[in-house]
């Protein structure tokens, strides 16, 4: 396990509007009710906005005498496990999501593009189209998105 994760993985409670997170540094993570392993950078702030641990949401079910059903990771899709961009292989396409359209998730999508473009950083920029780059977007996304997404985003932000 990498040394800048935490030990547990946090999520919101079924039901509650995802995190999201940001650093002074520009970088930015969603949290949703998928338990997840986040840079420990983000921890207090996590905490602080209502995240739970696993650990947690099992102990408040217990209490309540209720299962609770917590949304496992779907195994089509490829999470990368080190926030290093250059530590993941490219991903561009390998993920199609299901369902229909999320409004939640495509401004969510389109707040870190403007937060990467506002972030001014170049290496986090395509030089061939100006674009955030789709590792690194996901990586401070914390989700698999595809580049039809990202694009769509791209293209809110700049409107």
């Amino acid at each position: 396990m990498a040394k800048h994760l935490t030990i547990e993985k946090y999520s919101v409670l079924p039901g509650q509007e995802p995190l999201r997170l940001a650093s002074i540094d520009g970088h930015v993570i969603i949290i949703g009710e998928t338990a997840r392993l986040i840079p420990k950078q983000f921890e207090n702030e996590a905490k602080g906005k209502g995240a739970v641990t696993e650990a947690q949401l099992q102990a408040l079910a217990d209490r309540l005498g209720t299962p609770v059903q917590v949304p496992s990771p779907d195994p089509t899709v490829i999470v990368p496990a080190s926030p290093s961009p250059s530590d993941q292989p490219d991903l561009t396409g390998t993920f199609t999501p299901s369902g229909p359209p999320d409004p939640k998730r495509a401004e969510q999508i389109r707040l870190a593009v403007i937060d990467m473009l506002n972030a001014a950083n170049p290496s986090d920029i395509d030089g061939r189209n100006g674009k955030p780059k789709i590792d690194i977007l996901r990586n401070r996304l914390g989700f698999e998105i595809t580049v039809e997404e990202r694009d769509a985003a791209f293209e809110a932000a700049k409107g």
